[in-house]
């Protein structure tokens, strides 16, 4: 029987199953993102890198800040909205004309309105709070591994340790304190309001007597807050910029931090006062007074009163007022930046080139660069990149043992470069299933050429032709500079090796299987759908392809992968591939910074540079497997204060140098990033004295050189294998010399040492001041000047071709400094290859333009007979003496590149044969 007392269908409203389905998709909306990213991270840190305690760390911080100031937030909010309406309930006022029953249901559906949306709006601030908080993880940490430095700063006598790794969470602590106290005094202060328990009389506020402890009670607490907060603010001294100095200054000291001072009482005196007008009457104007007085304080005694004293005390006397400052900001500023530990001699170099200099330096001779990176990247991307689908990124120096000696080498991975593909083969497949790495490497001797101008491939070709020294079995790139697009290897297909020459001009490829442990494994749906989500490509899930075996090769782009292990450190401009156990292995140096070193003066590249730092030391070098994606962490310098926190964060990390297998600490070089900082640095901090720093009276700049014949620039550092003096052989270094502000001549060079037995040791040699030595833009000065110079220059430079001018370089030669300048000449359009013609030498007085260094030496030398050698050949190619002998071993290599089938080498070889013959 019907219901008697339903007569019409009543429409069905949404149940608790409708409500928490809406629930749960308003969550994944917001959250979706957040949880697809962390998971398919876990799984990256967890099986790819095989670094899950660095993934737990990083997230356990981050859930601890989400916790403390979300939950924290949301709960000091709500527990005061509670206390608020245990005290004054919830009343409104509406019109009495209103129907009684209405106004009573009314009221009761605005009060619970108003309550749930005051509850629900503190819980979504404190959400929002707490995410806000998060990215503060790695001061958090810091402050959990604090370590003691051992040092005090000379103002509050307080250890480095405590600006380094407490000070900046503390300042985000407090703050954020001060900031939640706030808000629940007004949140609270506005539901009194609306309850007609705080009003106002007479322009003052008035408080019922029952609110009173609440509302004063909160004032207090956030009063306390602030005062702790602005306590801080003292430390703030340490870090400020003054126009010759960085940190506290005499301004500083007599008036700011007094007047600060004051400030922090009468803020301590109001949270006092609060506490106080609980318990007496209406005196609650006094702590308002107080606010008022101290905000006074700010606008007085921390604007005009120290900008009084810096005008009429400090400016008329700054030396004798700010010297001790001074003295203080060079110490740690030197510091920071490690240059009080650059070993400092005088060299008495001479102008003048000798026999005996030359005499002394054969390696040095035997490994000066004639091959520029600029140019030598176009001509390994015409001459060995091969296929479209392959480029060179960079061009890296180096060194190897080649027939027993110490060889200065120029190299070069071939990377895959799938956006070469014809649009038609960019498919899903090819991109992400075939073609799946570089292969193969590119070297040359940095002091060799052909009589075309071009480099001596020691390494070249696919697959790869090396000599018996340098032993390369699997140059397969899966991870490098330009792999950016995932892959996933182990699928159904082949993926493609290399391509090679089979038959009568018939093309085949060569295919492999990855056999090496990276990348997360795609063996689960939930992991293939994971990271479908996170590279937005259906095609993981869909694809029939994978298999079981299948394994996802994610963040192959090595800057991302490293950093995403190392996000709190800074990392070199420049990583460089080391032959390595038949293979390749990325080396990387990687810096610790702050910007929390007192007294020391930031640095910033430029503008857009970030972050700024005033503490950099490069304490880690960090290995980067090309083929399997592993990464190494080795500490280069221990003592590091920063390091030594990070290894108390991440204890499974870092391994001691010592550690590093023999054959990559080998390839050790000092980093170019953090020598052109210290050398920048340097410019002025190599003046110690605190009145010499003031009138700049030594300021130095880096040497500048002309680069393709543009306007001057600020050279590079450049790595040279060269003996240094008093030194008993060459060794691998890195040198950039040193000019006078505003002057020409050259008054230092800086040397970092890179060999592993000297690694990390940094010598500046200053040179006498009342002897005239050249600069580098002084003799770029005299080869534009020199007649026959200017003129050949001058007739290579038409419209059809053009002369590129490469790095100058100044290399030290026994007791005196030979200038070095390739000259390349390439046609005047885009597919041009540079080629290599002439070598500019200078030394004292003299330049000459020459084929082979050896000419050059011996005109510098006053030997050779014109001021321009007519030798064809840039460089002398090796030949035993016997031209019968010549002649068989050259066509044995004009057999071996016809089977190859690589015309270029074919060309090459013939002339070598033609050579021999008409010997």
């Amino acid at each position: 029987m019907a219901n008697p007392r339903r007569t019409a269908q009543e429409p069905k409203g949404c149940g608790i199953g409708c409500i928490l389905f809406i629930a749960l998709g308003l969550f994944l909306m917001i959250f979706g993102g957040v949880m697809v990213r962390v998971y398919t991270d876990w799984v990256w840190f967890s099986t790819d890198v095989n670094r899950p305690d660095v993934f737990s760390t990083i997230m356990g911080a981050k859930w601890t800040l989400f916790l403390i100031f979300g939950l924290g937030f949301a709960a000091i909010v709500i527990l005061n909205l509670l206390i608020a309406n245990r005290v004054a309930g919830f009343d409104i006022l509406l019109s009495s004309k209103l129907d009684q029953v209405k106004l009573a249901r009314f009221a009761r559906t605005i009060k619970k309105a108003a309550y749930w949306g005051m509850m629900g709006a503190a819980l979504f601030v404190g959400l929002m709070f707490g995410l806000t908080a998060v990215s503060g993880w790695q001061d958090f940490l810091l402050f959990k591994s604090a370590v003691v430095v051992g040092e005090t700063d000379p103002l509050f006598n307080q250890d480095l340790g405590f600006y380094l790794f407490k000070l900046p969470f503390l300042k985000q602590l407090y703050g954020s304190i001060a900031f939640v106290l706030l808000v629940a005094l007004i949140a609270t202060g506005v539901y009194y309001y609306f309850n007609r328990a705080l009003g106002w009389l007479g322009g003052l506020p008035t408080l019922a007597a029952m609110v009173r402890p609440h509302l004063l009670s909160l004032a207090a607490l956030f009063f306390a807050a602030v005062t702790a907060r602005v306590s801080l603010m003292r430390y703030d001294f340490l870090f400020s910029d003054h126009d010759q100095f960085y940190g506290a200054g005499y301004a500083d000291i007599h008036a700011s931090l007094p007047a600060l001072n004051i400030v922090i009482g009468l803020l301590g005196l109001t949270a006092v006062l609060c506490l106080v007008n609980i318990k007496v009457g209406r005196l609650f104007i006094l702590p308002a007074v107080s606010a008022v007085a101290a905000l006074v304080a700010v606008i007085l005694g921390l604007g005009a009163y120290p900008s009084m004293i810096q005008r009429f005390n400090v400016v008329p006397n700054q030396l004798e007022r700010e010297g001790e400052f001074i003295e203080t900001h060079l110490k740690m500023t030197r510091q920071a930046y490690g240059l009080e530990r650059f070993k400092v001699s005088q060299m008495n170099i001479q102008t003048e080139i000798a026999a005996s200099d030359l005499a002394t330096a054969p390696e040095t001779i035997e490994n000066i660069r004639l091959w520029d990176y600029r140019p030598l990247k176009q001509v390994y991307n015409s001459l060995q990149a091969l296929k479209p689908y392959y480029r060179f990124m960079d061009i890296d120096v180096d060194r190897y043992k080649i027939d027993g000696k110490l060889r200065q080498v120029t190299m070069a991975v071939r990377e895959l470069n799938t956006e070469g593909l014809p649009p038609q083969a960019q498919k899903w497949q090819n991109l992400h299933l075939l073609y799946t790495h570089g292969y193969g490497l590119v070297l040359n001797r940095v002091n060799e050429a052909t009589e075309e101008g071009q480099p001596v491939f020691l390494i070249k070709d696919l697959p790869p032709q090396s000599p018996e020294d340098i032993d390369v079995e699997n140059p397969a790139i899966y991870f490098g500079e330009n792999t950016w697009r995932y892959s996933i290897v182990r699928s159904k297909l082949k993926e493609l090796d290399y391509p090679l020459l089979v038959g009568e001009g018939q093309e085949d490829n060569a295919y492999t299987t990855y056999g090496a442990d990276g990348g997360a494994p795609l063996s689960s749906a939930l992991v293939r759908t994971m990271f479908s989500l996170r590279l937005s490509d259906a095609n993981i899930l869909l694809s029939r392809d994978l298999t079981s075996e299948s394994r996802l090769l994610f963040r192959r782009q090595i800057g991302e992968r490293v950093r995403a292990v190392f996000p709190y450190l800074l990392f070199d401009d420049d990583p460089y591939p080391v032959i390595f156990n038949g293979g390749i292995t990325w080396m990387w140096d990687a810096f610790t910074h702050t910007d929390a070193y007192p007294y020391s003066k930031p640095f910033r590249q430029n503008e857009r540079a970030a972050p700024s730092f005033n503490y950099l030391r490069n304490s880690v070098k960090v290995t980067i497997d090309a083929y399997t994606g592993q990464v190494e962490a080795y500490m280069v310098d221990e003592t590091d204060p920063m390091l030594k926190a990070y290894r108390k964060m991440f204890p499974k990390l870092f391994k001691p140098i010592s550690e590093m297998p023999r054959e990559l600490a080998e390839h050790l070089r000092y980093p170019q990033s953090l020598f052109t900082v210290q050398s920048v640095m340097l410019q002025l901090y190599h003046m110690t004295d605190p009145r010499v720093f003031f009138n700049k009276e030594d300021a130095w700049t880096i040497a500048q050189e002309l680069f393709q014949g543009a306007q001057p620039q600020m050279m590079e550092p450049y790595y040279v294998i060269a003996q240094l003096p008093g030194e008993p052989k060459a060794e691998y270094i890195l040198i950039l010399p040193f000019t006078p502000l505003g002057r020409g001549n050259m008054v230092a060079w800086l040397a970092a040492r890179c060999d592993p037995e000297h690694y990390g040791q940094v010598l500046l040699y200053r040179f006498p001041k009342e002897r005239l030595v050249y600069g580098p833009v002084q003799v770029e000065a005299r080869i534009s000047q020199h007649p026959v110079i200017s003129q050949q220059l001058n007739l290579w430079n038409q419209q059809v071709s053009e002369v590129v001018r490469g790095h100058m370089l100044v290399i030290p030669m026994g007791r005196s400094a030979l200038y070095i300048e390739p000259l390349y000449l390439k046609a005047s359009n885009e597919t041009a290859i540079p080629e290599l013609k002439k070598i500019i030498l200078g030394a004292g007085n003299r330049v000459v333009m020459t084929n082979t260094v050896g000419e050059g030496l011996q005109q510098l030398l006053g030997t050779g007979a014109a001021p321009v050698a007519t030798a064809t050949r840039p460089t002398a190619q090796p030949s035993s003496g016997n031209a019968l002998e010549d002649a068989k071993k050259a066509l044995t290599r004009v057999k071996d590149a016809m089977k190859s089938g690589d015309f270029e080498e074919l060309g090459r070889r013939l002339k070598e044969l033609e050579r021999a013959l008409n010997r």
